[in-house]
């Protein structure tokens, strides 16, 4: 099994403030607080009243090969219906998360359990049984709905998913891969939209992985330099190679730049700290001792989860082995001493809601993204929320959870692949 020593912008970089952070402890909100929400749809769901979504036709459908349209009774599955929180719900949450940072406020540092952020700003039962029901009357499966009640994800057909939202779904050639896409924009009924912000996962394009593969090269201990390597065997690991003005990085290299010498000799080094991780590929814990073992740093496996009702991708050949074994290595030989959870999905989005609506750990490193405009205004709501929509990284910070992601290299550009000026606008990450 190879190493990797790859070179990008990564959230690893921030881990280093992270390492000496206390766990973030759990403790109840007020319980004069905690009142049940309101029903908003309470007449229902009438399908023929419906309003027009924006921001949801891909950026790269007028590049890409137009296969034509998907066939009806292919499968899609992963679908979120992003929920959307009352005014007063968000005029609530808006000054908790102020109180929560604030010193002087009697809820510093007060994090909600995931139930807790349901219960005080999630969508009412009666609410989410209408839109289960009005999911289901369509042909629709029901999966989940998230903990923290910031989406419901369901799955059904293109015929079903298409008559739903008013979507016509074409095939794409992207990559020598063939992806499913909406041509066009969604809608929804008025009375849905009183409660839902936003729908994911009309289009098949992934959140992108942020690293770059360099050449093969060998660390030669006898002169101290990195030599190109034509081939790589079990007893030469495989690094990233760049040109001479651009050096491999180690955990004691990391440790140099961002100044974490000091913290491991004074003994921080993250020892009672949780890291988790999202990823699309399993991995082999041989790999990661491999590493570990190469520089130095002792014996720490990884917590490896595979939570029921998601799809385990398996080893996957397409990059997202590669950022998993980089993530894991990077943050765990930084944050040496520290507890990493990886929870690997076909889905970032399932991952990611997996680790937040369980609070498995006080800081999450998340190596994958995509421009807004890649996004989709639903991807932009699920995770950012605003406007009344529950981001779940607004429910990560009302938890005491700190999400750190990756920026990537290309700083305004970041909508266009690969290096390059920023020829589709600016964006952001």
């Amino acid at each position: 099994m190879k190493m990797t020593l790859i070179h990008r912008c990564s959230a690893a970089a921030l881990i280093a403030t992270a390492i000496a952070m206390p766990a973030a402890a759990v403790s109840a909100a007020s319980p004069s607080t905690d009142v049940a929400p309101r029903m908003r749809l309470v007449s229902g769901i009438d399908d023929t009243r419906r309003v027009a979504l924006s921001g949801y036709r891909h950026p790269l459908l007028g590049k890409l090969q137009d296969l034509g349209a998907a066939s009806a009774d292919q499968a899609m599955s992963g679908l979120r219906l992003v929920l959307k929180r009352s005014p007063e719900q968000e005029a609530a949450l808006h000054q908790l998360l102020q109180d929560q940072q604030d010193p002087n406020a009697t809820d510093y540092h007060h994090w909600l359990t995931p139930d807790q952020f349901a219960t005080r700003f999630g969508p009412s039962d009666s609410d989410i049984q209408v839109l289960g029901d009005w999911l289901q009357r369509s042909g629709l499966r029901v999966d989940e709905v998230e903990r923290g009640r910031g989406a419901i994800r369901f799955s059904g057909t293109v015929a079903q998913v298409s008559a739903l939202f008013r979507v016509s779904i074409h095939a794409f050639r992207d990559d020598g891969r063939t992806r499913l896409a909406n041509i066009d924009e969604p809608s929804l009924p008025v009375d849905a939209a009183q409660v839902v912000g936003g729908v994911t996962g009309l289009n098949q394009f992934p959140l992108r992985s942020m690293h770059r593969l360099g050449p093969k090269a060998r660390f030669d201990r006898a002169t101290g330099t990195w030599q190109p390597e034509a081939t790589v065997d079990a007893a030469n690991p495989q690094y990233s190679y760049a040109p001479a003005s651009i050096y491999a990085l180690t955990p004691a290299d990391f440790a140099k730049i961002y100044n974490v010498t000091p913290l491991w000799n004074g003994g921080t080094d993250g020892s009672g700290i949780k890291i988790a991780v999202p990823g699309r590929s399993d991995i082999q814990l041989s790999a990661v001792r491999q590493y570990r073992s190469a520089f130095g740093l002792a014996s720490n496996d990884p917590v490896v989860l595979h939570p029921a009702g998601l799809t385990d991708p398996g080893e996957t050949e397409d990059g997202d082995e590669t950022e998993a074994y980089l993530d894991l290595q990077i943050a765990g030989g930084v944050a040496k001493g520290a507890t990493l959870i990886y929870v690997p999905a076909t889905s970032l989005y399932d991952s990611l809601s997996y680790i937040v609506n369980n609070n498995l750990a006080p800081i999450v490193s998340v190596s994958y993204g995509a421009c807004e405009s890649s996004m989709g205004s639903g991807g932009n709501a699920y995770f950012g929320g605003g406007n009344g929509q529950t981001g779940l990284w607004q429910q990560a910070a009302a938890q005491g959870i700190t999400v750190v992601v990756a920026s990537g290299d290309s700083g305004a550009a970041g909508c266009v692949d690969g290096s390059g000026p920023a020829t589709k606008g600016l964006g952001v990450n």
